[in-house]
């Protein structure tokens, strides 16, 4: 396999677009009626990301929360919570086509990262 090498912050941009992204598919079909979950590819590409940088994933799965949150809010419909895309994850990805990624260490950090997120905010909010 050919490896490329990019710059860190044009990696950030390309999993900022990718969440964003992700995110429109998963708000339009909740509009459609459809359910809530992030699909296989974000699956994929999270696993993808964490194998890379655990840092990734966080920066891909917060970039998919964040706009979700917002296309969800300017669409009136109601937003899923973050165990929606943790069971999601769960759901969808591949093992087999992600050998070197454990599933549950995955799941476990960006659970680990949503809880931490959480509790700044509670901070901010108190």
């Amino acid at each position: 396999m050919a490896t490329v090498t990019i710059d860190r912050d044009h990696y950030g941009q390309l999993l900022l677009s990718a969440g964003q992204d992700h995110a429109e598919a998963t708000a339009t079909a909740i509009g459609n009626g459809a359910g809530g979950g992030p699909g296989p590819s974000f699956a994929a590409l999270v696993a993808d990301a964490f194998a890379v940088d655990p840092a990734a994933a966080d920066e891909l799965a917060d970039a998919y929360r964040d706009a979700l949150r917002e296309l969800c809010g300017t669409r009136g419909l109601a937003v899923p919570d973050d165990d929606a895309m943790l069971d999601g994850i769960r759901r969808d990805l591949r093992p087999r086509r992600h050998p070197g990624v454990s599933l549950e260490a995955l799941v476990a950090h960006l659970g680990r990262e949503r809880d931490a997120s959480r509790a700044a905010a509670a901070v901010e909010d108190g």
